[in-house]
């Protein structure tokens, strides 16, 4: 704060860059003494108080393209482990067994992806499947052109009856809240086994924790889910989602090279 402020011999400073850990609050605009601008070394600013921003004529502004491509290369590193059970074959190495079973694991190649959001991260993640073999079939709000053979879908209920492998990559927005609940699980009740991924910035669009979603998820035990980016991954907070579904931290952009 000093260095906002300009004291304890600190000159205040112009400019901060900052990464999705670190959020800049009302107190330090407010505070802030010659602060031109706030740069995010990262894709999201929602944990920064951009009205206070804007309140104080500060600019906050992300890097758009920083994490796009490791983001999709672990979505669909993500999708190959889901695939393969290879969350459940770690957990039983760590207990010490070894049980070498391929009932329920397939390869991608010729499966369809769904994608919910098809910005950055999603067509990224659109381009990887098809060059695995996969189809792609995406649902946006808006009118999006298709990258590669992959076609749009008018609705998400369209889309989650043609794909075995759901992924979502959408923002934080009022209107993205909840988005994929119990009605979107039901929509997925078909012969073919599915996979769920989201590489969101919030679990406010899959509400995995919410008494709906553990339900729907009890009842499917053959519907491997992963979120690499959402509040239960605090060790403060549980997991509420057990084998073969996994819950982490959003570590696409944890790399030091490109």
């Amino acid at each position: 704060m000093s260095k906002l402020t300009g004291t304890n011999g600190h000159e205040a400073i112009h400019a901060i860059g900052v990464r999705s850990k670190t959020a800049i609050t009302k107190e330090c605009f407010e505070a802030a003494k010659r602060l031109l601008c706030v740069g995010c070394y990262c894709i999201g600013t929602d944990n920064h108080d951009l009205e206070a921003g804007e309140a104080a004529g500060v600019p906050v502004f992300n890097a758009p393209y920083a994490n796009t491509r490791s983001v999709a290369e672990l979505v669909i590193s993500q999708i190959i482990a889901l695939s393969r059970q290879m969350m459940d074959r770690s957990a039983e190495c760590h207990r010490g067994a070894w049980y070498k079973v391929s009932k329920n694991c397939c390869e991608v190649r010729g499966k369809t992806l769904g994608i919910i959001g098809y910005g950055h991260v999603g067509s990224q993640v659109s381009v990887l499947a098809e060059s695995l073999g996969m189809k792609v079939v995406y649902y946006d709000v808006v009118p999006k052109m298709a990258m590669g053979n992959a076609t749009q879908c008018s609705t998400m209920d369209e889309m989650l009856e043609q794909a075995d492998y759901v992924t979502l990559h959408v923002p934080k927005l009022p209107t993205t809240k909840n988005l994929f609940g119990a009605a979107q699980f039901a929509k997925m009740c078909v012969p073919r086994d599915h996979l769920l991924t989201t590489s969101a910035r919030t679990s406010r669009q899959l509400p995995l924790t919410g008494p709906p979603i553990l339900s729907s998820l009890s009842r499917r035990p053959r519907l491997p889910s992963s979120a690499s980016c959402c509040p239960c991954a605090s060790p403060q907070q549980p997991t509420p989602i057990g084998s073969p579904r996994s819950c982490g931290q959003h570590i696409a952009g944890a790399r030091d090279r490109i």
